[in-house]
């Protein structure tokens, strides 16, 4: 089986375009768990996810969905790209950059 992770660079699609964020490289730290109120619904692979504080929409693509979907509050970042890079058969080195800038949007978002 060959690898299936990639991540375009648009794994959150926001009312206004993302803007890169420095990955979280903190062991350490649990990420999560969701924000209070935030309100989910999966369409196809895709999950939009509406935040009634802000009023705002997002859109999270497979990879964006895969990491909110595990960022519950019980794992680090680093375990997260563990599972993930298991999950598709990548290094997790290949990808915590993608998971690490995810999870930062999230976070600047106040999804997390």
């Amino acid at each position: 089986m060959t690898s299936q992770w990639s991540d375009t660079g648009d794994s959150c699609e926001y009312r206004r375009q993302c803007e890169y964020n420095p990955p979280v490289t903190d062991s350490t730290t649990f990420i999560g768990p969701h924000a209070a109120g935030v309100m989910e619904q999966a369409v196809d692979d895709d999950l939009i996810v509406f935040d009634p504080d802000s009023e705002s929409y997002y859109t999270l693509n497979r990879t964006a969905r895969e990491v909110w979907e595990l960022a519950d509050g019980t794992r680090t970042a680093t375990i997260i790209a563990e599972t993930l890079a298991a999950r598709y058969e990548a290094e997790p080195a290949q990808v915590a950059p993608d998971v690490a800038a995810i999870i930062a949007n999230l976070a600047e978002a106040g999804l997390i």
